[in-house]
């Protein structure tokens, strides 16, 4: 039969009153008390009764994680910083994969509102409408985000758009003048969270680097399909065509290698690419390819943290946004341009 909190509390010779402050405010018991009660839970293999002590506290000790998807390796990574302020923490998380579907999103947001699982969610890239956002707020749940942006709510943004100045400035450095930004699509209609922020923060900064130049941007919307392939093969035909391109991932930009065969053109010799994310396989590919390194896995610890903040009644009067430093990873796949 497994122990009892009266079984410590007869054993460490204390109240069930003293063994419960042990628990959950050992702050408020002496070191000496404190020792003999955890002695005595040792001996026992008293084991905590969570269900139990959730119906008196009304917490579980255990936070929501929303993930647009679980096979990026970047998000593998912004998991792991996650994972471990968690665990630091001792709250145990539950994750929801989203599957870029905001329907889906909705449906487990109002699972947690309405069966009240966790005690905050940490939406990484949330892709629903801001109305679900409010959802958390509006039932007193913490929310804190990643690569979204909300006004009174904490967020944790990767500063895209100085990194596509600098990756747009390292192009203009090389002496190219008709550069392509290949950026995600933020459809018509109500704009969802991750979009907005991350898709005009990366526009903004490439624009910047070209305001002072005689270079004119060039934009490519993407979405899921691969229409936009045709529509770039076509421009890379052009007498006009781009002599570079940033991609805002290394998964597209390694699309764009496969376009350029198809067309018969050499990175970097005829065109130049930059990708993001610096996944994996991007250093093994030919050429080499230039990337911007994210921090993700301190911007996923950064962003537990602030939710355990907001959990604990700590966090601030006004929701802190950090925005983090990347880097510029410089490898094979830029050049000068040719003449066309």
């Amino acid at each position: 039969m497994a122990s009892t909190i009266e079984d410590v509390a007869q054993v460490a010779q204390v109240s069930t009153a003293t063994v419960s402050r042990v628990l959950n405010q050992p702050h408020l018991v002496s070191i000496q008390t404190r020792r003999r009660v955890l002695d005595a839970m040792q001996l026992l293999d008293y084991k905590v009764n969570l269900a139990g002590r959730h119906l008196r506290t009304n917490r579980t000790r255990t936070a929501a994680l929303l993930l647009p998807g679980l096979g990026s390796s970047v998000i593998s990574r912004l998991v792991e910083g996650v994972e471990d302020a968690a665990l630091a923490a001792k709250y145990a998380l539950i994750m929801f994969s989203t599957r870029h579907d905001a329907d889906r999103e909705a449906a487990y947001i109002d699972l947690i509102t309405r069966h009240r699982l966790v005690d905050g969610v940490l939406c990484v890239s949330p892709c629903s409408s801001l109305e679900n956002m409010h959802c958390l707020e509006n039932d007193g749940i913490p929310l804190v985000m990643c690569n979204g942006k909300l006004d009174g709510v904490a967020s944790v943004l990767v500063n895209y758009s100085d990194l596509t100045y600098q990756a747009t400035e390292y192009l203009l450095a090389w002496g190219h003048q008709r550069i392509l930004l290949l950026n995600w699509t933020v459809p018509s209609g109500e704009v969802p969270v991750t979009l907005h922020t991350i898709t005009h923060m990366r526009q903004g900064g490439f624009r910047q680097a070209l305001a002072a130049t005689q270079a004119v941007p060039q934009t490519l919307v993407v979405d899921d399909n691969t229409e936009w392939q045709a529509h770039l093969a076509h421009m890379l035909r052009s007498t006009d065509r781009p002599t570079a391109i940033i991609a805002c991932c290394d998964k597209l930009a390694l699309a764009v290698y496969a376009v350029c065969r198809g067309v018969g053109l050499r990175i970097p010799h005829d065109l130049s690419v930059i990708g993001c994310d610096d996944i994996l396989v991007a250093q093994y590919v030919d050429p080499p390819l230039t990337t911007i390194r994210v921090p993700a896995y301190k911007q996923g610890r950064l962003a537990m943290e602030s939710l355990l903040q907001a959990m604990m009644g700590d966090a601030p009067e006004e929701p802190a946004v950090h925005l983090l430093k990347g880097e510029l990873v410089l490898r094979d796949s830029c050049a000068p341009p040719q003449q066309l």
